[in-house]
């Protein structure tokens, strides 16, 4: 009778409800983990390769899970959006998430400017997603270096 509802901080569901065993009232629970059970994550600084830009995101899984990576490569006042990249990932495993630019020509121009010393920041955002349709979003930041 009459279940409550409550979401801690760490959007934990916790349903608190009475009931009765035909002689007296029993107060019961039950609490529901609302995130995806995994993580993601990416060296604050990766090294690129001549013209080959790839900005490299981990994912491990706690659960089956689909994740998506999505961001841009900032170059000065300058900004290259990168291809997303999907994959579903199985619990207890970890998959790596590889974002190139959209435009080959892109990737070009980024190459240069490292070569010229100018620094890139690639800001990323990945969303993990369970099987009961539960988000979670990781906003990552990595320095991009020529080699």
């Amino acid at each position: 009778e009459y279940p409550q509802v409550a979401i801690d901080s760490s959007d934990r569901a916790t349903i608190v409800w009475s009931r009765s065993d035909g002689t007296r009232y029993r107060i019961q629970s039950v609490t529901v983990d609302t995130q995806p059970k995994g993580f993601a994550s990416a060296k604050g600084k990766q090294r690129q390769e001549g013209n080959k830009i790839v900005v490299k995101v981990k994912v491990k899984a706690g659960e089956d899970l689909d994740a998506k990576a999505t961001g841009k490569v900032k170059v000065k006042k300058r900004s290259y959006k990168l291809k997303s990249q999907s994959k579903s990932v199985s619990e207890g495993q970890s998959k790596n998430l590889k974002l190139k630019p959209k435009k080959s020509k892109d990737a070009k121009k980024i190459a240069k400017a490292l070569k010229k010393g100018k620094k890139a920041k690639a800001k990323l955002t990945v969303k993990l997603t369970d099987e009961a349709g539960n988000k979670r979003t990781t906003k990552l930041s990595v320095a991009v270096t020529a080699e």
